[in-house]
């Protein structure tokens, strides 16, 4: 059965049968939805409870209650978490725990509730009904998915507790007649998390060492156990400055070794640097991808301060990643991706920026020679194949050696690909909105209403909808609510936006900030778009060698990006640079911030000594 976050292989509890007297036809029922919830069935369970529940009828109190928890798991499991969440509400006052009959179900019911706030990144809520669940008598071999959950939740907030639990779930599986090897290592590597997080750097790694010796050493032979394993005893590693060791123990997981396929890198919101987050402060995130490009869990890992975490997760879950180049990555390593991460001093990305920037719609900055890209994009041309065409001609587009007029030239070209093979609305709007940029220089509401009557943005449905959006967003940045609210309720309604899951999130994001306009502090504050407004845009190159490569990582044969945060004076040029994603952690920060070194960019409209924020700039490192 699939369990949220560290997937632990523990049986269902034992179903708790209704003890009245029954039909025999509605118990054979009852057993047979049963069997299809252990089974994983989780659609067949489903659809024989949903029959069970209605011919209870609400008189049956406690019947129904049992039969609604095993709704609320399988629901769970399908993702329909709001429906998931009401029966539960529905079923627990009516399990109670003076009745010894319903412990079983009584621990389910609290059991999913906690997966449910703890997949919602709530953490103290998670961690109340985990607690309550390991103190219903049922024997502790049953209660071992309680312990990891309460574990994790408590990791950043009280991680002394989270030890304590950790060694009473080891002494637990150790007294079990099977001693499973797997679950004591599992325990043993949340235990050396939570001494991660207390900074007991030396005494996570013995921990971790125990947890990999029973989970079967460094092997090819690998689970999601055992990458999680050696993904936190890379992470001690590292902060013990063992660096040699970590990237072995990093070799051994996959991260930055895929045969096939990367992880994308582009633009990731990332929390604000503020009086919650800390421009030093640092986190690990672990999160997986699904088969669409979103992320399905996010788990904090490790944070430099415990109250950072879960800001830090909380961005991770909204990420959206190109669907197409994640799908050639094994489902196993899109499983445990990690990543680390510190704030942005950037404002809030409104859509209109989002969509401008068209570097997240492609892979990043490379460390590739612009003869290569030409080559490359020479091959898409014979391919005759538009997507291909249109990101052979982005690469060339975002490479700093590349000059204005070419630039233009290529960004028409691919304006003119996109459309004709029809590649997507947002996609072909964010390059028309490039073309009037680059043409005139500068882009306004007016120019962006102007490009809604041009036939390539009125013959795209998706594309008009977009514009739209960037219309709205536009207004109000500009603090224009009232217009805005207006063309966004409009846009909101067209079938592009509600069958088009990134441009419902871009309008539901938007109509959030625009509500939220009612207090006029927040509004402020969020419709503020920065001291240097829209950041300032790369003009001058970086330059970059085979030399740039680490070398470390090079032998062991990593791959991997990191975005670094450049920030600028008044005429450009950089004077801090920080790195606020990379991919794996700790790996190649330090090397990506040298490659940036160099940049310039458009000068800035601050005073004399200030300095402010600049676009991001990517580097990925690719072995030859």
């Amino acid at each position: 059965m699939t369990r949220l976050m560290l997937a632990m292989s523990l049986a269902l509890s034992a179903a708790s049968v209704p003890t009245r007297a029954q039909q025999p036809a509605v118990q054979q029922q009852f057993d047979a939805a049963s069997a299809a919830l252990e089974a994983g069935s989780w659609n067949d369970a489903l659809t024989r409870f949903r029959a069970l529940e209605s011919r209870l009828g609400p008189l049956n109190e406690r019947s129904l209650a049992i039969v609604r928890v095993r709704m609320a798991l399988a629901l769970l499991e399908l993702g329909q978490i709001d429906e998931s969440q009401r029966l539960i509400e529905l079923a627990l006052p009516s399990l109670s725990a003076e009745d010894p009959s319903l412990n079983g179900d009584r621990f389910e019911g609290l059991l999913t509730r906690a997966r449910i706030a703890e997949a919602a990144l709530d953490y103290p809520s998670a961690a109340r009904d985990y607690r309550e669940a390991i103190a219903v008598p049922l024997p502790d071999s049953d209660k071992l998915i309680a312990y990891r959950g309460l574990i994790q939740t408590q990791l950043f907030d009280v991680p002394e507790a989270a030890i304590r639990v950790a060694d009473a779930a080891i002494v637990a599986v150790s007294s079990a007649p099977s001693r499973d090897r797997e679950l004591r290592g599992q325990f043993h590597t949340l235990k050396g998390r939570a001494l991660l997080n207390l900074r007991r750097f030396r005494e996570a790694h013995q921990e971790l060492m125990t947890a990999l010796r029973l989970l079967g050493n460094l092997t090819l032979r690998v689970d999601r156990a055992d990458l999680v394993a050696r993904g936190d005893l890379a992470l001690a590693a590292l902060l013990t400055r063992r660096e040699e060791d970590a990237r072995r123990y990093l070799a051994y997981t996959g991260q930055g070794r895929f045969t096939r396929g990367y992880i994308p890198i582009g633009y990731l919101p990332l929390p604000r640097c503020g009086a919650e987050v800390a421009p030093d402060d640092v986190a690990v995130v672990e999160f997986s991808i699904l088969d669409n490009g979103s992320v399905g869990h996010a788990l904090p890992v490790y944070a430099s301060r415990g109250s950072v975490a879960l800001p830090f997760a909380r961005f991770v879950s909204i990420w959206q990643f190109d669907r197409a180049v994640i799908q050639e990555i094994s489902p196993l390593l899109r499983s445990v991706a990690r990543v680390e991460l510190r704030c942005t001093n950037q404002a809030q990305r409104l859509p209109h920026i989002e969509v401008i920037n068209l570097r997240m719609r492609t892979h990043p900055d490379r460390i590739v020679r612009l003869p290569r890209l030409r080559a490359e994009l020479s091959d898409a041309e014979r391919a005759a194949d538009p997507a291909r065409l249109v990101e052979a001609l982005l690469a060339i587009i975002g490479h700093a050696g590349v000059d204005e007029a070419e630039r233009l030239s290529l960004l028409r070209r691919a304006l003119e690909a996109a459309t004709s093979g029809r590649l997507g609305g947002r996609l072909i709007a964010g390059l028309a909105l490039q073309v009037a940029l680059w043409e005139e220089g500068t882009l306004g509401v007016e120019a962006v209403e102007a490009l809604l009557e041009t036939p390539i943005i009125r013959t795209s449905p998706g594309a008009f909808a977009t514009v739209r959006i960037v219309q709205a967003s536009m207004l109000y940045a500009a603090g224009r609510n009232d217009h805005a609210l207006t063309v966004l309720q409009a846009t909101r309604d067209l079938p592009a936006v509600r069958g088009e899951a990134e441009l419902d999130r871009m309008a539901g994001q938007l109509l959030s900030l625009i509500h939220a306009a009612a207090d006029r502090q927040t509004a402020s504050a969020a419709a503020e778009p920065g001291r240097c407004g829209l950041p300032p845009r790369r003009v001058g190159g970086i330059g970059a060698s085979s030399d740039d490569f680490p070398r470390e990582a090079a032998r062991w044969g990593f791959e991997g990006w990191a975005s670094i945060e450049p920030s600028i004076d008044a005429s450009g040029r950089v004077r801090s640079l920080r790195t606020i994603v990379a991919y794996p952690p700790f790996v190649f920060g330090d090397a990506a911030q040298g490659v940036a070194r160099s940049a310039r960019f458009e000068a800035s409209p601050v005073a004399e000594g200030v300095t402010c924020a600049a676009e991001r700039i990517h580097v990925r490192f690719v072995m030859p």
